[in-house]
């Protein structure tokens, strides 16, 4: 009984603070966030997907004077087995974890505009730079880095199928490093917002050639619409996770003109994956690109 009491007493370890100041301290904060929350000029909410807690991402909200909290994101390929499906079938882009519930709260009464940032690495210098472990890993084995020669000789060829690997995953690898080390410079928030109220969407090429697209949405399937409609496909709706009818979405991705996005979109659902042999992606792949 000794024996119990001493470990009930001593687990958990206390905070290196004491609790009054641990609730000092969170009582502040909340202040501090509230303050921010209601005095915002505009509060953005940022879904990422790909990286967790970008900590440029944070700071170019912070230079535009915007204020942003960062949700969960969706990445499955990083998880296990049973957390991967529970993401699936729960995910919801609004839900906000890791947030105390005020914080939440506050949220809720100013209800805050939706961005979501994409951005992919430049697929050449992947390739080149020897580092390129292929980001699909459904569909095609690891190949060695190619030699300069190999490149020099092949590149249009590199350029054409390291395209396609990276569009086939790219829900995945979205965001896959910091928003400004990718770019090579900061994202121009200040310069790019007006852009983005008046027609949800800002578009910018980076110093290294990265084209990175930013799209205010509500939900995921308004995001699919967006790009569809970027790329001239304004009546394309494409579903955002695993219980969607993905293989219907295939057909009529293949029904209809193609846009990049539209294959990327579904050929990275699972069930797509499941239903079609690898080879015969591949082929149709082939023919869209």
């Amino acid at each position: 009984m000794n024996r119990v009491i001493n470990d009930i007493y001593h687990y958990p370890k206390p905070p290196p603070f004491s609790w009054m100041q641990a609730g000092v301290l969170s009582v502040l904060g909340r202040k501090v966030i509230t303050k921010q929350v209601r005095e915002a000029e505009s509060l953005y909410l940022v879904h990422q997907i790909g990286k967790v807690g970008s900590t440029s991402m944070t700071n170019a909200i912070k230079r535009a004077g915007l204020v942003g909290f960062q949700t969960h994101q969706l990445n499955p390929q990083r998880r296990s087995e049973a957390f991967r499906e529970r993401l699936w079938k729960a995910w919801a882009p609004r839900q906000m974890w890791g947030y105390s519930p005020w914080v939440r709260r506050e949220i809720r009464r100013r209800a805050p505009q939706s961005v979501l940032i994409t951005a992919i690495r430049n697929p050449i210098e992947r390739e080149i730079s020897g580092v390129m472990q292929n980001p699909d890993r459904y569909l095609n084995v690891f190949r060695r880095p190619k030699t300069d020669e190999e490149i020099r000789a092949n590149l249009d060829d590199i350029v054409r199928v390291v395209n396609h690997n990276l569009s086939i995953n790219r829900l995945d690898t979205w965001f896959a490093y910091e928003l400004d080390y990718m770019l090579g410079e900061p994202f121009p928030w200040e310069a790019k917002s007006e852009e983005l109220q008046a027609t949800g969407h800002a578009h910018m090429r980076g110093a290294n050639g990265l084209s990175v697209h930013v799209v205010r949405f509500e939900n995921l399937s308004e995001v699919f619409t967006k790009i569809a409609e970027i790329e001239g496909h304004p009546d394309l709706m494409l579903p955002h996770d695993n219980r969607s009818n993905s293989s219907r979405v295939f057909d009529i991705v293949r029904e209809r003109g193609i846009s990049r996005t539209s294959v990327d979109a579904a050929v990275s659902q699972r069930t797509v994956r499941a239903a079609y042999s690898a080879s015969q992606l591949e082929e149709w792949a082939a023919e869209w690109y």
